[in-house]
């Protein structure tokens, strides 16, 4: 009968290992803020249109740049109005995407820190393309 409780035991901590080493390195709780869109959040006040609707924006952005991505690496077809440098001459990446993406635990993949080929820099509005 001891031998199953001592099983019974590892078995349980093994099972809970992640847990009790997340919690002695701190990791547990350290949920990042909510953004809040009320404020500018590092939008550009100069301009007062994106190349969608807000709503799109937020919850399906990442199909517009997949799909683009395709439309450009795989057919040579490049519009302007949706290369991510137009972004980011509107939206600082620190102050905009960055705390909307550690909110979610989403880690974008398009940026030289992350082995994609885009930059996160803001353009000057001189650079910025037309719509």
């Amino acid at each position: 009968m001891t031998r199953a409780y001592v099983a019974l035991i590892i078995f349980a901590l093994v099972l809970a290992s992640p847990f009790i080493v997340s919690a002695a390195s701190g990791d547990i709780g350290d949920t990042p803020l909510k953004p809040d869109f009320e404020t500018n959040g590092g939008i550009d006040p100069d301009v007062d249109e994106c190349v969608r609707d807000v709503d799109f924006m937020r919850s399906d952005h990442m199909v517009l740049l997949k799909e683009e991505r395709v439309k450009v690496v795989r057919h040579a077809d490049r519009n302007e109005k949706y290369e991510i440098e137009r972004c980011f001459s509107c939206h600082e990446y620190e102050k905009f995407c960055k705390e909307c993406h550690d909110y979610n635990g989403v880690k974008p993949t398009c940026f030289n820190e992350t082995g994609g080929c885009h930059t996160n820099e803001k353009l000057d509005k001189s650079e910025r393309p037309e719509l």
